[in-house]
């Protein structure tokens, strides 16, 4: 009788299974899921697209959506879709210069990181004339900070043939940031020729500029360069390096940054605390208008104007939490820098307090109050994005270190539920997130969650209803979101409602009162909206409310 046991190993067996799952779904057999792109469809077999998509997997595993045999990706056209699919089921990719940024949008949309990365590293190196100012486009909307240098490097480069091009003159909108030293002024494109570009653009687009013209403005930034090479904001400098400056350049640095109309360390979409502008720094809330809701008739809205108390310190892109009826104004940007100030409104005396400031500087972040104690999540300083995290306790006006999240992650939102905080979605060098981590404040821990269904950033819209979690807008770091999730902590599953919001809204403010969310103003890529809308959690449907306002908001 044989006494040992049969081993045996076939290397190629599961290569072969998946080959003949590719012939299968070549042959259109046995197909079991339809994906619709923009202009046309794709079949394939669901398991393997569930494995290999963590968009897909989501979309399978939500009881609305599970059992549907088609499913629609916005914004991924069908070339791009059979690209990534015919990867799916050979692991290799084989597309043209051409192909690479709609490849790299669909796979962040998808969230299939490995072709991600790919495309992210070819673009870093293959930026040339004819890609510059599209890669460039698409770094600022993913906040991909590596490839905005090598974009905004190659255009630095090559100003005079960029200029020419009829992309150039086509751009929405045309920022300039014109460093010269001494080296450039003589070997570089003259100033009359900087001049003669910006002309022929201006006269190009002189009728959206009409429409714009309160952005119009002049913006002198001071970098330097420090020992390891960098550039860095005369705010970044050490006591010694500033020291080391003539009196005159340090003058001239600190004026500009007085003069200018506000700096952000990045291009982004309008983020919670700015208003009106999305580079104006304000500190003032003179004419802040308040929603007045009749008890009595639900139909009955009309807005009053408050007088609130200023701020006293400008700024923008900061964090804001209430907590026992104080608003507390965290962080943010002025027109030096990321700060680490802290504030609070009491509405009684109707007037901000300073309060201990925060032990790092944050932009961008997100504040959420518990237990009595205001909690200061992640955010941006510089080029970085955080995963710091500090608690506030108002008793003694002290900010202590809490445990960092696991991703860093900036532009995100935050709430709370049964004294655990939830740090939703924003964005990093990676893009824009879909993932959500969850803090038990007891035990001083965080831990990764279900994602949400798609990947968001700029979410001030989260609130709570009766235990769930609801999260509305934001952007999917391309274009702004009507869309709306909602999570059960209770079944730990998210749901995409099929209604939508009736605008799509960035930084949208959201509000839970008497049994209905409100949704307020926000951005919807190109306006700061001034309408609202709320939703009938019990119906779930979104319901348009007519205002006398005439100004856009967004969320503070």
């Amino acid at each position: 009788m044989a006494t040992e046991n049969l081993h045996f190993n076939d290397n190629r067996h599961l290569i072969n299974v998946v080959h003949s799952l590719d012939k299968l779904r070549i042959q259109q057999e046995l197909c079991d899921i339809q994906l619709v792109a923009d202009d046309g469809k794709v079949n394939a077999h669901r398991i393997l697209l569930a494995v290999s998509s963590g968009y897909i997997k989501q979309m399978l595993r939500d009881e609305d959506t599970a059992d549907l045999s088609s499913y629609r990706v916005e914004g991924v056209d069908k070339l791009s879709l059979e690209t990534i699919i015919d990867f799916i089921y050979s692991g290799t990719i084989n597309i043209t210069p051409e192909q690479v940024l709609p490849i790299f949008r669909a796979s962040n949309k998808l969230q299939i990181s490995s072709i991600s990365e790919a495309c992210y590293n070819y673009l870093q190196s293959n930026v040339d004339l004819n890609n510059c100012l599209d890669i460039r486009t698409l770094a600022s909307s993913y906040s991909c900070s590596n490839l905005i240098v090598a974009a905004d490097k190659f255009i630095s480069n090559n100003i005079e043939q960029v200029a020419r091009l009829e992309a150039f003159l086509n751009l929405p909108q045309l920022r300039f940031e014109i460093y010269i030293d001494e080296d450039a002024a003589t070997s570089g494109p003259s100033g009359e020729q900087y001049a003669a570009e910006t002309v022929k653009w201006l006269h190009k687009n002189a009728n959206l500029l009409n429409r714009q013209r309160n952005r119009l403005g002049e913006s002198i930034q001071y970098l330097f360069l420090i020992e390891n090479g960098e550039l860095t904001d005369i705010d970044n400098l050490s006591s010694k390096q500033l020291s080391s400056l003539d009196e005159s350049v340090r003058q001239k640095a600190l004026q500009s940054r007085y003069r200018n109309d506000g700096l952000s360390s990045r291009p982004s979409s309008p983020t919670a605390g700015e208003k009106h502008t999305p580079e104006k720094c304000v500190n003032s809330a003179i004419a802040v208008r308040q929603l007045i809701l009749s008890p009595q008739d639900n139909s009955i809205f009309s807005w009053h104007v408050v007088a609130v108390g200023s701020m006293q310190r400008g700024r923008c892109s900061f964090g804001v939490t209430v907590l026992n009826n104080e608003v507390y104004a965290v962080g943010g940007y002025d027109r030096l820098g990321c700060l680490n100030v802290v504030e609070k409104y009491n509405l009684a005396s109707n007037t901000w307090l300073t309060c201990q400031p925060v032990n790092q500087r944050h932009g961008r972040i997100a504040v959420a109050a518990s237990s009595d104690h205001v909690y200061a999540l992640g955010g941006s300083h510089a080029s970085h994005d955080l995963k710091s995290c500090e608690r506030y306790d108002p008793i003694t006006d002290s900010w202590k270190p809490f445990k960092s999240m696991r991703i860093a992650r900036s532009c995100l939102g935050a709430t709370v539920i049964d004294d655990q905080i939830f740090a939703i979605g924003g964005q990093n060098d990676k893009g824009t997130l879909s993932n959500v981590e969850i803090c038990n404040i007891a035990s001083n821990s965080w831990n990764i969650a279900k994602p949400m269904i798609a990947a968001r950033s700029h979410l001030a819209g989260a609130t709570t209803y009766e235990g769930l979690l609801y999260v509305c807008g934001g952007s999917d770091g391309s274009q702004p979101l009507n869309s709306v999730e909602c999570f059960d902590p209770r079944a730990n599953k998210w749901i995409l409602l099929k209604e939508h919001m009736n605008h799509a809204r960035v930084n949208v403010g959201i509000v839970n009162v008497d049994g209905w969310i409100y949704a307020i103003g926000g951005f919807d890529g190109s306006t700061f909206l001034n309408n609202i809308e709320r939703f009938n959690p019990s119906t779930n449907r979104w319901t348009s409310i007519v205002t006398d306002n005439d100004d856009g908001m967004i969320a503070l």
